[in-house]
């Protein structure tokens, strides 16, 4: 049973005992110190108490017994992005907190601030990170809640994508360095992420079937380029193409592609692997502008190019997620539906085209 006594000062003393230890704290009233010892008598019953002194920790020494523990289910890329959000973002701000003093009030109020100056994606992955952080507190029973839990996420709206056109990975194709033609064939026409094509072998080519085999993605991190599974399961996948694309990647392969199986498809003149950084800047720029295309156009925007083609052609949605590696179609369907809608315009005339046979009088 707790004890609750009064002090020589006035204020009224609330004692519990907890696995052979007494806790104590003072307040000014008695039904609050009541309350107080009755709430931990509740937990201790219910198998929720935990030791307050564990939560009195700052958060700077949380972070770094809590970071480590994430290297083991992140890829390197992903471990350093979370890294560089708890030194920048992190740290700065609530570092030198105790985890038991921060409430819900704050943490909106660091959000507000988040968003203020940073882009909304970058704001949802600190905030996300946050509560990643405090997350794992409460498994450890160092927290009874996590204060960032019910925290709205910061908007993202999505800024506007560069999608490539058909027409402008032609004159792409046509302006690079023809070293790195197979960048745009596989970008464009078959819709590989850059670190999957960067990890493509001669061996993941299936030219009698016109296929491509993605089973693996480079992965750049400290500067160092390795080679790793894809991410999910779906990015592990069978892409068909075209047999005037594959003949065009033969072509290339016999120019510029060593004979051995295990070769990398694509490498530096120096024949090392892809390092996007030094390709941007000494490829992929400089053949925008030779061809005249806008500056924002990225890799990336040559699978948002291929997937949009490949929609509006007429291929379905389960085709297009799959060939693209899409983790599940809704997020085919929630990243390309203005494309789906743009062919919403013409469906009286192609409705009129399926059912033109049918007599209706």
């Amino acid at each position: 049973m707790a004890s609750i006594v009064r002090r020589p000062s006035g204020r009224w003393q609330a004692t519990y005992t907890a696995y052979g230890r007494e806790f104590s704290k003072s307040f000014d009233r008695k039904v609050d110190a009541v309350a107080w010892a009755r709430s931990a008598e509740q937990d201790i019953q219910r198998g929720a108490w935990m030791d307050p002194r564990r939560s009195r920790i700052a958060v700077d020494k949380w972070i770094d017994i809590w970071l480590p523990t994430r290297r083991s289910d992140l890829r390197a890329t992903s471990f350093e992005r979370l890294q560089s959000i708890c030194d920048r973002h992190i740290r700065p701000w609530w570092g030198q907190r105790q985890l038991d003093h921060i409430t819900n009030a704050e943490v909106r109020r660091w959000s507000a601030d988040l968003q203020h100056h940073l882009a909304p994606r970058t704001a949802r992955k600190v905030l996300l990170a946050f509560r990643q952080l405090l997350s794992a507190a409460v498994d450890d029973r160092r927290l009874a809640v996590n204060p960032a839990a019910r925290v709205p996420m910061p908007a993202d709206h999505g800024a506007e994508r560069a999608w490539m056109s058909l027409e402008e990975a032609v004159a792409l194709r046509d302006a690079i360095d023809p070293k790195y033609r197979a960048v745009v064939l596989l970008g464009y026409w078959c819709g590989l992420r850059f670190g999957e094509l960067s990890a493509l072998r001669r061996c993941d080519v299936d030219v009698e079937r016109s296929r491509i085999l993605v089973r693996r993605t480079a992965q750049q991190a400290s500067g160092r380029i390795t080679f790793g599974p894809p991410k999910t399961g779906a990015g592990r996948r069978t892409v068909p193409v075209s047999r005037t694309v594959m003949r065009e990647l033969c072509e290339y392969m016999d120019a510029y592609t060593d004979t051995s199986a295990e070769s990398l498809l694509v490498t530096t003149a120096a024949d090392t692997p892809l390092n996007r950084q030094n390709f941007l800047r000494r490829v992929w720029r400089p053949a925008l502008k030779s061809a005249g295309l806008p500056a924002e156009l990225t890799p990336h925007s040559m699978r948002h190019g291929y997937a949009s083609l490949l929609i509006s052609g007429g291929f379905s949605v389960k085709e297009v997620s799959q060939w693209c590696g899409h983790a599940s179609t809704s997020i085919t369907l929630s990243v390309y539906a203005h494309v789906a809608s743009q062919q919403e315009d013409d469906a009286p005339e192609r409705l009129e085209t399926l059912l033109s046979g049918f007599d209706t009088d």
